[in-house]
């Protein structure tokens, strides 16, 4: 480098005159460098920026082209999507047969409304009928008959085929009226039947026993399952079960459900029950009327579950249980309420042996006797039970223990019983074989003009019993017990003891 620039400041001061290599020679001797400066300057700045950017992005559009192919068909009814007003159904095509499903099949809704289909009767989809009973004539096992809205004036024996009967708009807007044809709106035997939305009425089954033609407006007699949501059964009539009839093994499960407003001539104005099994959800027997027992049920060895009844009746205005055997009848969580006898049990006679779980007595009367909310004369056990607000017009405004009835009750509430006029107004124990035992529960707020209990004939034991204080609200009046001499007994509180019609 040094050689090189002083060739160029050679050339500059000579004037661009030709110098010898002997010359240039002597000259670059003569050019001593003595600079001793040592750059050490070092960089080491390294660069650690990474780019950790790892946007993989990825188009996930997946549009579908969802255009219909004119000439597709995709329901299968013989008919291209352009010809076709629903492609997506193969009941709906030009021509096709007007079915109840609350549609316009064939495509011409020229002035069309569901008001069209009023009075069809559709079997499994496919076939109309011009009868319910020829609609269950042409079922097989399983088959669905759907009727859409009116009264269809007729009765149906269903008979060796499960089937289900539905309206398409429910109880409000479907009848079957019987037309008082001497015979149950609907019969069934030999096979398990579903009724859903639809309502029962003129049935007439007077013209013989419940194993015959009883049942006014359903009758089964032996080992079917009914399956009952959103059924009315109303305004029918019978000697027996003017509702309905059950017989041997028969279990009927109610849903959303009412039996209202039917009449019997013997006994049991809403239902008749023989070794059958009645449950409810959210439903009822209610204001029914018989001319003897049981205005809204007569049972024997029967079950009732989960039901609100009530109905008027001569003895029973609610529910008469009528057992013998070893076979009891049993009511668990069933609420009888607002029913009127003109003898005993405004609300529940017990003449046979009987099972209470649950459930209540309530707001019943006996306009001339005994129980205005129970009257019970067999062997009862009752477990949680309420019986409150009861009048009677002689004794035992709540409960009547009659005759030979030997009654458990544990936990049970008898609270706010009574009327002017009545002995015992909350309970009257009366029968050479009676007793009531008590244990647990409470007797309170019960009235009559002698006392809260009395015991006329028989045995009335507590253990445990909360009979009200007389520093309270909450005791019975004027007295807690009294005995058929006229002795008087009162309790504080929480109290055992035990009774009979000599004194406690």
């Amino acid at each position: 480098m040094r050689v090189a620039i002083t060739l160029v400041a050679v050339l500059a001061l000579s004037g661009c005159k030709i110098i010898t290599d002997a010359e240039l020679e002597e000259f670059a001797e003569a050019e001593t460098d003595t600079d001793t400066d040592t750059d050490t300057d070092t960089d080491t700045d390294t660069d650690t920026d990474t780019d950790t950017d790892t946007d993989s992005d990825t188009d996930t559009d997946t549009d579908t082209d969802t255009d219909t192919d004119p000439n597709l068909d995709a329901d299968n009814d013989g008919f291209i999507a352009s010809n076709d007003c629903d492609d997506s159904n193969p009941d709906v095509h030009p021509g096709a047969l007007e079915i109840c499903d609350g549609v316009r099949n064939d495509c011409d809704d020229s002035g069309w409304t569901t008001s069209d289909e009023d009075l069809l009767i559709t079997l499994d989809g496919t076939t109309n009928h011009n009868s319910v009973q020829a609609a269950v004539d042409a079922a097989s096992t399983d088959s669905e008959i759907l009727l859409c809205d009116g009264t269809y004036t007729e009765v149906a024996h269903v008979s060796g085929t499960d089937l289900a009967i539905r309206s398409l708009n429910g109880s409000g807007r479907t009848t079957l009226d019987g037309s008082n044809d001497d015979d149950a709106v609907i019969r069934v035997t030999s096979a398990d039947l579903t009724l859903e939305g639809l309502t029962l009425t003129g049935g007439n089954g007077n013209s013989g026993g419940p194993e015959a033609r009883a049942g006014g407006g359903l009758h089964a007699w032996s080992g079917q399952a009914l399956d009952l949501v959103d059924v009315i059964i109303e305004g029918n009539s019978a000697s027996v079960g003017g509702g309905l009839v059950l017989g041997s093994g028969v279990v009927a499960n109610l849903t959303d459900s009412t039996i209202r407003n039917n009449s019997a001539s013997i006994d049991g104005g809403g239902a008749y029950l023989s070794s059958a099994t009645m449950t409810g959800i959210r439903s009822g027997v209610t204001t029914n009327t018989a001319t003897d027992d049981g205005g809204g049920v007569w049972m024997t060895n029967s079950t009732l579950e989960g039901l609100t009844v009530s109905g008027t009746a001569d003895r029973g205005g609610g529910i008469a249980a009528d057992s013998s055997g070893p076979n009891r009848s049993t009511l668990t969580n069933v609420d009888v309420v607002d029913s009127t006898s003109e003898r005993e049990g405004g609300g529940l006679y017990g003449p046979g042996v009987l099972t209470i779980t649950g459930g209540s007595a309530t707001g019943s009367t006996s306009t001339t006797n005994d129980g205005g909310n129970a009257s019970l004369r067999d062997d009862v056990t009752a477990t949680n039970w309420t019986v409150s607000g009861g009048t009677a017009s002689r004794r035992g405004a709540g409960l009547a223990v009659k005759g030979d009835c030997t009654m458990t009750c544990g936990d049970c509430t008898i609270t706010a019983n009574g009327a002017s006029g009545v002995d015992g107004g909350g309970i009257v124990v009366d029968g050479p074989g009676a007793s009531l035992a008590l244990t647990g529960g409470e007797v309170t707020l019960n009235s009559a003009d002698d006392a809260g209990a009395y015991v006329r004939n028989g045995d009335l034991s507590s253990t445990n019993t909360d009979w009200g204080a007389s520093s309270s609200s909450n005791d019975n009046s004027p007295i807690d017990v009294i005995d058929d001499d006229g002795d008087t007994f009162s309790y504080d509180g929480v109290s055992s003891f035990t009774c009979d019609q000599g004194g406690c």
